[in-house]
This record gives C-alpha cells, structure tokens and sequence, in this order.
C-alpha cells in the first residue's frame, strides 16, 4: 500500500471542540491530486487509521485541508489529532479515496449536512464554484 509523509503546516482553532488542520509534503512538492469529497486516511502512531474528508479546493495540490471535530466518546482518532498533533508533526497518510462523490450530472445541487458534517461539501463547493454551477447549502 502506497504511504505518503504529511507535516502538519497550520492548525487553527475554528470553535472550542473543531480544530482546522493544514498538511503539506514533507519534500514541499505535489500532493497527490483529489475529486470532491474524498477522505484521506491517517495511519496514528496509537495503531488506529482514521479516515478524515479533505475540505480544500480540489484544484490544490500543495496542500490538503482538514477539519476535526473533537469526540470525547469516540474511538479516540479526533482526541489524538486534537491533543496530540502540533505544528510541525509528520503523519502517515494513504492517497486520497472517495466514496462520496459529487453527482457531476446533476444541474443543480443541494448540499446538506449531517452525519459527516460540512467538511466534504467544502470541497465540493469550490469545485462548484469553479464550474459555476447551481449550488446551495
């Protein structure tokens, strides 16, 4: 399985319980492209892989953006990246997935969220966007 090194470029403390997360090539080179709302996964030193949704523009490679909701009763992934991730931190990341994909067919798009949260329909917003196509959220 093909593993890519990230360091932890920004971390921004959007509310008190989501922190926003930026990550770049260790190298500083080209990340690997990404469609509208993927995920990538981290591989944590605790041995857990915790799938995270990119929130950037998809048209970016030299960055991925992620937000993270801190769960106090979750599976401990959000409580590692919340408490133990710093500026500077490489983790172990596999190439982007997406088992969320944009209708691209579609005329119009209605983006709703739950479950996930907003942080994949970010990233489908600016392609969108971009596409100036329909779109509300």
């Amino acid at each position: 399985m093909e593993m890519i090194t990230l360091k932890v470029q920004e971390i921004d403390e959007l509310t008190p319980a989501i922190k926003k997360f930026v990550f770049q090539a260790v190298d500083g080179g080209s990340l690997p492209s990404f469609s509208a709302g993927a995920h990538i996964d981290f591989h944590l030193e605790t041995g857990m892989i915790k799938s995270y949704s990119l929130a950037n523009d998809p048209s970016e490679t030299d960055r991925y953006v992620t937000a993270i909701l801190r769960e106090e009763s979750g599976a401990g992934g959000s409580l590692y990246m919340h408490d133990q991730v710093h500026v500077g931190k490489e983790l172990t990341i596999t190439p982007p997935q997406n088992n969320f994909e944009l209708a691209e067919q579609a005329s119009q798009h209605i983006l709703l969220a739950g479950g996930i949260g907003i942080t994949p329909l970010l990233a489908m917003g600016y392609k969108l966007r971009d596409e100036k196509k329909d779109c509300y959220l």
